[in-house]
């Protein structure tokens, strides 16, 4: 991205008292190749986020890092390698969160493990797999840890959706097969997409098809079932 605009953002995300921001890392783009970071011409692939991570720690401004977008080569096996979706082998992953988090230990305190996973167009339309991001989650989160244990991981945000796969799965049953999975142990914070589908705010009624502003009510109490109201939603 152009610095100047990359400056420019975040000037206005500073001014306008916003204290966080969520950016994707993408894996395609940093790891070309395995082990490989510089790009076709030589140059870092790096710099572009080494200039965000460091614009926005000096305007106070903390980082969500969400990281996905894997490159073809890690889904060479998929029947649709160029659609984003869950790794041939989960330790690739594992490897490129260990070096993100490494490279901004100090700066960037916020990880979160992929982008909304009960989607097939994130999960490389195959059939959602629940169990398998809880595989994926599991790998990032000790991977985090394992360099920081200060880190905070977040889990993927949840797409709100009525469907009930194979496709699409529901937000709500997908979250609670996380939970029957044990996927509980494998992040600090909960995280819920809202996007309103045309409801306006102030609708407080609740239902499985109505995915309005309320829909994190939902998510919260599913969560509690499950024993976790310790932990944030996001």
């Amino acid at each position: 991205a152009d610095p100047a605009s990359v400056e420019r953002s975040l000037d206005t995300i500073a001014d306008g008292g916003y204290g966080y921001i969520r950016q994707l890392f993408g894996w395609f783009e940093i790891e070309p190749a395995p082990g490989v970071y510089v790009d076709q011409f030589g140059n870092s692939t790096w710099e572009k986020y080494d200039r965000i991570v460091a614009l926005a720690y000096e305007r106070g401004i903390e980082v969500v890092a969400r990281l996905d977008k894997p490159p073809v080569w890690a889904r060479a096996n998929a029947e649709y390698p160029e659609i984003a979706g869950p790794p041939d082998r989960l330790r690739d992953f594992g490897n490129f969160v260990t070096q993100v988090v490494s490279r901004y230990q100090g700066k960037v305190r916020f990880v979160q493990i992929w982008n909304e996973p009960n989607l097939e167009g994130e999960w490389g339309r195959q059939p959602i797999d629940p169990a398998g991001y809880v595989e994926l989650l599991k790998v990032g989160y000790e991977a985090a840890k394992g360099v920081d244990p200060n880190v905070v991981v977040l889990m993927a945000g949840l797409a709100p959706t009525d469907q009930r796969g194979p496709s699409n799965l529901s937000d709500l049953l997908f979250l609670q097969q996380v939970y029957d999975y044990g996927g509980a142990a494998w992040f600090d914070i909960a995280a819920v997409m809202v996007y309103g589908y045309g409801y306006p705010p102030d609708d407080r009624r609740l239902g499985f098809a109505r995915n309005n502003f309320s829909r994190p009510v939902q998510t919260r109490e599913i969560m509690e079932r499950n024993g976790d109201a310790a932990t944030p939603i996001w």
